[in-house]
């Protein structure tokens, strides 16, 4: 079996490749250089490994990578590394041509407007895309508020927490220990209609059952989240 996600030290952030026996026990682990996250992967029809993941640099952006069943890199690409979005990938599949399809999204377009689209990325064997499509959703404003899960959950050290307004409020999204601690204020302002994603880091925080909860008005919605370290 094998196993692909977030590796941390206290230094960096990266995705592993971990190859594990049946009862769980660890044969061997490779940490993925040059990536900050793994979100999914598929076995290929010709036995190795397709993960989409996350680069960070100037931006957030969508990598692919191509790895054999030992842990070996065979391709690697980055996904529309323009520096002036964010880019988050969602899943992966291999298609009927032995090509993939990665979906994902992006998120604040540009610092002074909120922009939410949805990609859909196909490549060919080998992961190279010469098009990306992009599926604009940015004109449909949310018909409610709503507080989505967290992702990836169980996290570390970081996740994502998407939201949606469906007016102008004023906005708190608080993060809860398991006995009702406040442990982190990410949101405490006014904020327009629309799509928001926010990132929070646990790196300081010990393994354990977490709340957050996001507040407007008469809104009120708590979830949970595992960090697992």
């Amino acid at each position: 079996m094998v196993l692909t996600g977030g590796y941390s030290d206290y230094y960096s952030t990266e995705a592993h490749f971990t190859k594990i026996d049946s009862s769980g026990n660890i044969i061997f682990q490779n940490v993925l250089p040059q990536t900050n996250s793994s979100r999914s992967m598929v076995g290929t029809t010709k036995g190795n490994f397709a993960i989409a993941g996350g680069l960070g640099t100037s931006s957030d952006d969508i990598l692919f990578i191509l790895i054999n069943e030992n842990g070996d890199i065979l391709n690697r690409k980055l996904f529309n590394s323009s520096g002036i979005e964010s880019d988050y990938s969602s899943s992966i599949f291999e298609t009927s041509d032995n090509g993939f399809l990665i979906t994902g999204y992006t998120t604040y377009l540009q610092s002074t407007q909120i922009d939410q689209n949805i990609y859909l990325i196909k490549t060919d064997s080998l992961g190279n895309a010469p098009t990306v499509n992009i599926n604009i959703i940015e004109n449909q404003l949310p018909a409610g508020f709503k507080l989505y899960q967290n992702y990836p959950n169980p996290f570390n050290p970081a996740t994502l927490i998407n939201y949606e307004l469906s007016n102008s409020e004023f906005i708190s999204l608080k993060v809860f220990d398991i006995l009702g601690n406040e442990v982190k204020t990410l949101v405490n302002e006014k904020q327009n209609a629309g799509r928001y994603s926010v990132e929070f880091s646990g790196a300081d925080l010990p393994s354990g059952v977490y709340y957050y909860r996001l507040s407007s008005g008469n809104f009120n919605e708590v979830k949970m989240m595992t960090l697992i370290k």
